[in-house]
């Protein structure tokens, strides 16, 4: 009985929940070298060419050019690179006005010149609202990030049932876990593909699915949150999503004001740099109005993922560091937490880590096929018993 009815609710949310995870998984894949790509595509951007001799701005002189060309926006968040041919980054403080508003910009680090955004960052910035919640209206507040929750919950119970519902006769041979049989046709075929990539696969379903539930439940962030760091308070960290990696900060700050005290960023970065003796491969400012305080991340070069930060809190008329976090001194479960994203993506492993991710993403429309194919099958072949049994009970009340 148990069986039987983990059969009917893995086809039923396969049939439906699945098809939300195809959408899914094609978004996914499509964000997977989102920042590649934009790089790819926008080399005059993304990259600049230095000029023989200059230095880079200070962040407080870029900032004041920044503001001298859009003087009417409030800048969020400055993003300074190390390499000396790379963009430094803006985002704007949102217009609630404009929806559409293009708020983040790369700029010449040496002139301090907006060059706007990278080519193909709003197509990303679609897929990740379609992969987030399915671009229905509302965005995180709209019953789409629901749609996507369940979406997630699914691919975890498809994870778990599967490997039950397909457990061999003989579980110490390992070709039948294992090995696809080729020499099958049709609904055998279909079969095998879907069980044993499924058992290929189980460990990053589960992956994707746990660490996926954290941007559509509340509930969750906070459960795993207090359980692996005993806080019940969720930290002022939030993982960033696909694509913003390297880039920019999401936290709610208030948007700086052309009168942050004029060299507070350059002295929190001097600061910092001389503090930590160790050259970093970036340093994302986020700005503050008044008296709270500037948050800074700063991440190492040799930072073993793209979430691995040091974080600082700079007196916002001095750039006197006021309280220091690194990530060396966390502790693991807190790292884990501040890794959110980089489980997610693979990104926690290394680019190792990223392939696996991207190709276990990659097949799931194989399941949503074979499935339905599996499922029409089921019902046609029931169709046929019942046509069968139907004309057997005829000839037998003529007889």
């Amino acid at each position: 009985m148990i069986r039987r009815i983990l059969f009917q609710l893995h086809w039923a949310l396969g049939i439906s929940a699945g098809l939300i995870l195809v959408v899914m998984s094609v978004t996914g894949v499509i964000m997977s070298f989102e920042d590649e790509i934009m790089q790819a595509l926008s080399p005059r951007v993304i990259k600049v060419l230095p000029p023989n001799g200059a230095e880079p701005l200070s962040p407080d002189a870029m900032l004041a050019r920044i503001h001298e060309q859009q003087p009417n926006r409030q800048v969020a968040s400055l993003t300074l690179a190390s390499g000396a041919a790379d963009s430094a980054r803006v985002i704007f403080e949102r217009d609630p006005q404009d929806a559409n508003d293009d708020r983040r910009s790369y700029v010449d680090p040496y002139d301090g010149s907006l060059l706007g955004p990278a080519t193909g960052e709003h197509f990303f910035r679609t897929a990740r609202e379609l992969h987030r919640w399915l671009l229905i209206p509302g965005n995180a507040d709209g019953f789409g990030r629901q749609l996507t929750g369940v979406a997630a919950i699914s691919l975890i119970y498809f994870a778990l049932s599967g490997l039950w519902l397909r457990w061999p006769k003989r579980p110490l041979d390992w070709r039948q876990w294992f090995v696809i049989d080729l020499k099958l046709k049709g609904r055998g075929l279909y079969r095998s593909l879907h069980l044993v990539i499924g058992t290929w696969l189980v460990l990053f379903y589960l992956l994707s699915g746990l660490t996926g539930l954290w941007w559509s439940y509340e509930w969750y962030k906070s459960g795993v949150t207090l359980l692996l760091t005993g806080a019940a308070e969720i930290r002022p960290v939030k993982p960033r999503m696909p694509g913003e990696a390297g880039k920019v900060s999401h936290a709610k700050t208030a948007a700086a004001t052309p009168e942050t005290a004029s060299n507070a960023l350059t002295a929190a970065l001097s600061a910092i740099q001389q503090g930590s003796h160790k050259p970093y491969r970036e340093v994302i400012f986020t700005l503050s109005k008044g008296m709270a305080p500037i948050r800074i991340r700063a991440l190492a070069s040799d930072a073993r993922y793209d979430q691995a930060f040091d974080e600082y809190q700079a007196a916002p008329e001095t750039g006197q560091i006021v309280k220091t976090e690194l990530y060396t001194e966390k502790s693991t479960s807190q790292s884990l937490v501040d890794a959110w994203l980089s489980l997610h993506t693979g990104a926690y492993f290394g680019f190792v880590g990223r392939i696996a991710i991207l190709l276990s993403t990659a097949t799931l429309p194989l399941f949503a096929v074979t499935g339905w194919l599996l499922y029409l099958d089921r019902r046609k072949r029931k169709r046929r018993t019942t046509v069968a049994t139907g004309r057997a009970r005829q000839e037998f009340a003529s007889r």
